[in-house]
């Protein structure tokens, strides 16, 4: 065990202190990054766009895919309509390249794909 990791277990470093101690290969050890939105917090967003204009379904698709599917930004503007696709009776995303280049699937659960209604093309100016 190193240092760091032994002043942590037997409590020799505060809290606050042992934030920003890194353990082997950079990595902190029991430390919840970022902040966190609560349940109240999430649906005022997600509700926040207008949803009878174009704009605002487009936001609430995005907000929804931020929030309920876990997307990275990045992840997020690199997805195009025919991205998300059916199978097996449930929306996916499949072959989501994220951090690092690393592939994976990402269900897309019923609430984020209903929230922003059904979406309507103007398919003459394409």
């Amino acid at each position: 065990m190193n240092v760091i990791g032994h002043s942590k277990g037997m409590r020799l470093v505060s809290h606050p202190f042992s934030i920003g101690l890194r353990t082997k290969r950079g990595e902190a050890a029991g430390v919840t990054a970022g902040n966190w939105l609560l349940k109240d917090q999430a649906n005022q967003l997600l509700n926040a766009p207008d949803p009878a204009t174009l704009k605002g379904k487009r936001d609430r698709a995005i907000l929804a895919l931020l929030i309920c599917c876990g997307l990275r930004r990045a992840e997020v503007l690199g997805l195009e309509v025919g991205s998300i696709q059916q199978r097996d009776g449930r929306w996916v995303i499949p072959d989501l390249v994220g951090k690092g280049n690393r592939l994976r699937m990402v269900t897309v659960p019923t609430k984020s794909a209903s929230v922003a209604g059904p979406l309507e093309f103007d398919t003459t100016t394409v």
